[in-house]
């Protein structure tokens, strides 16, 4: 009984152990994964409660193990007691035999004391049964252990799957930069044209300020010719000389006016040039692997989203970045649409700017003083509209190139992010192979260990069958030399001549009940030294003698021989049997045969 508890606490500090390591596998993530992610998953959710549930019943098992344990304790109580009455009733079998005393009484007291014995075994039958089903808890919560690995291993495929669309977004995250890198010097280079431009579209207004101003000057020097053209024919050769010194007013601003053409057929080229070279980009991008011509099309218009501090799951992520890039490639497709209209208005300002010089041309070539300063007032507006919106577009331009440096910042923080977590991701990954090594190398040495139990099993039915083969041969001869005993007791004439045979029926009935049909737990010791304790004082030279022809019995030789080889399971080769001696329970019937039942 010791053994079994012994063996009974092995387990259950096995199973304490294995709950315990699954407990802290199971919470050593729960502590990481909240620096990384928003929250634990319901998978690792579900394990949680699946180790408390685990816990429970590890509980609930040592619980009953300790009930067990106090039962055992009770009823190895109760053996010592019994066999401590057994003990005097041997005695009181002695001093039967030295004083005569009736020997029907001492047989009813040893019937009463093996149905006490047999109450007693039944009830260490019954605990054996409640052992075998606390087992049967232990083989169940091991497969439910098993399960949790299969469904940790099932998290780590769903954590490399993460891991690997977590490295294609990073690389898309990187084109993305290198397109904003570009789109930034393009930004620079468009921000300086403007500048520019800018600058000859003032002087260009300063130039027709001035222009408008001398053609009211002119219109109204027009009118006094006119009323004085009679009175004053002396001085028409002033008027020819204002008139030339206004020609040559007119033919610098018809220069400047050159000059601002000159400009803006230049800025039409380049916006020409600047959308040609977009088209092709575009081009090129889309005929490629598709992912550059999303990432430059991001960068043109005005972003119109706001990217959030922190996405609940990658999933999230990945959904928000395609929002983003058809957002950002309906912006582009608007930007081209602007920069055609904006080409468009170059266009006309250009054919207003060719009109005006046409017109100027045709009064230079008309020569007269009062047909020089006629500026249609509709190009007039015209240009100052069209200097209004070029100013206005070059405002816009600014504020989106400070978007997209915003824009620029945001996406390089994400990208600081995601490349911590993908850190993250490839530690939890070492971490759950070289768990999952553990536990692979784990069950290889429960396999051989269940191997190896195999074996030793079989070699131990091998030797419980020889075992009952010479135990009925040990019964047959005990049911001789109890008939022998039987007649002695009823011929009290033949006790002395058969004084030898009724002791050595005597210490055969040790072996078993004295009709055949009780139970008794025997103890695999050698039965020698029990021998000795039961009769220390009350061996006679004729005990003695007996005792040795009941050592030289080959039977017994070969029962002892047995048992030991039993009782030392280190002898045999591959044992790894760690109990000194085994629990061994026989019982003859009417028919007598002996059943065997070992624990």
């Amino acid at each position: 009984m010791a053994d079994e508890k012994e063996e009974h606490m092995a387990q259950i500090r096995e199973l304490e152990a294995n709950v315990t390591e699954l407990l802290s596998k199971s919470v050593k993530p729960m502590d990481i994964e909240p620096s990384s992610l928003a929250g634990p998953t319901a998978a690792e959710l579900s394990l949680q409660e699946e180790i408390q549930r685990l816990q429970q019943e590890r509980e609930e098992l040592h619980w009953q193990y300790q009930a067990q344990v106090r039962d055992n304790e009770q009823l190895s109580h109760l053996n010592q007691e019994q066999e401590e009455r057994l003990l005097e009733l041997e005695k009181a079998v002695q001093r039967f035999n030295e004083e005569s005393v009736d020997r029907q009484q001492i047989l009813e007291d040893m019937q009463s004391d093996k149905a006490t014995i047999s109450r007693a075994l039944s009830q260490n039958r019954e605990l054996k049964e409640q052992l075998a089903e606390l087992q049967n808890g232990f083989v169940k919560l091991t497969n439910e252990n098993m399960e949790v690995t299969s469904a940790l291993q099932s998290e780590q495929h769903v954590k490399k799957e993460l891991a690997k669309k977590l490295g294609q977004l990073q690389e898309n995250l990187g084109d993305v930069k290198e397109m904003l890198e570009l789109k930034s010097q393009e930004a620079q280079g468009l921000q300086e044209q403007r500048d520019q431009y800018y600058s000859h579209l003032q002087q260009y207004t300063v130039a027709y300020q001035q222009l408008a101003a001398e053609k009211e000057e002119l219109h109204k020097q027009y009118l006094l010719q006119t009323q004085l053209m009679d009175r004053l024919q002396h001085e028409e050769v002033q008027g020819k000389v204002t008139v030339e010194m206004h020609l040559k007013e007119l033919q610098q601003t018809k220069e400047s006016l050159e000059a601002v053409a000159k400009e803006n057929k230049e800025l039409q080229a380049q916006i020409s040039q600047l959308e040609a070279d977009l088209d092709d980009r575009s081009f090129h991008r889309l005929e490629g692997d598709g992912v550059e011509s999303e990432a430059m099309t991001k960068e043109i218009p005005k972003s119109s989203f706001v990217i959030p501090e922190k996405f609940e799951s990658h999933e999230e992520m990945v959904a928000f970045l395609t929002s983003a890039t058809s957002q950002m490639e309906k912006e582009r497709e608007d930007t081209r649409q602007q920069l055609a209209a904006q080409k468009e208005q170059c266009s006309s300002l250009l054919q207003q700017i060719a009109a005006l010089r046409q017109e100027q041309q045709h009064n230079m070539m008309l020569g007269e003083g009062p047909t020089v300063d006629t500026v249609p007032v509709e190009v007039h507006e015209a240009l100052k509209t069209a200097m209004e919106k070029l100013q206005s577009r070059f405002t816009d331009l600014m504020q989106e190139k400070a978007d997209l440096k915003e824009r620029l910042e945001e996406l390089e923080h994400r990208c600081i992010q995601l490349s911590g977590e993908t850190d993250t991701i490839g530690e939890y990954i070492a971490l759950y192979q070289s768990q999952r090594a553990i536990l692979k190398q784990r069950h290889q040495e429960k396999e051989e260990y269940i191997s190896r139990l195999a074996q030793d099993k079989e070699e131990m039915k091998m030797k419980l069958q020889e075992l009952q083969d010479l135990v009925m041969r040990l019964v047959r001869e005990r049911n001789e030399w109890y008939s022998k005993y039987v007649t002695a007791a009823q011929n009290p004439e033949l006790q002395a001549s058969q004084h030898d045979s009724v002791l050595a029926g005597e210490r055969r009935m040790e072996l078993n009940a004295t009709d055949g049909e009780g139970l008794r737990d025997v103890n695999l010791s050698d039965e020698a030294e029990l021998e000795a304790a039961v009769h220390p004082s009350s061996f006679s030279p004729i005990d003695s003698k007996a005792a040795q022809s009941s050592q030289e019995d080959p039977t017994a030789k070969q029962i002892m021989q047995l048992l030991r080889e039993i009782q030392n399971p280190q002898e045999r080769l591959g044992s790894l049997l760690e109990n000194p001696c085994i629990p061994f329970f026989y019982r003859a019937d009417e028919n007598d045969e002996v059943k065997i039942m070992v624990v």
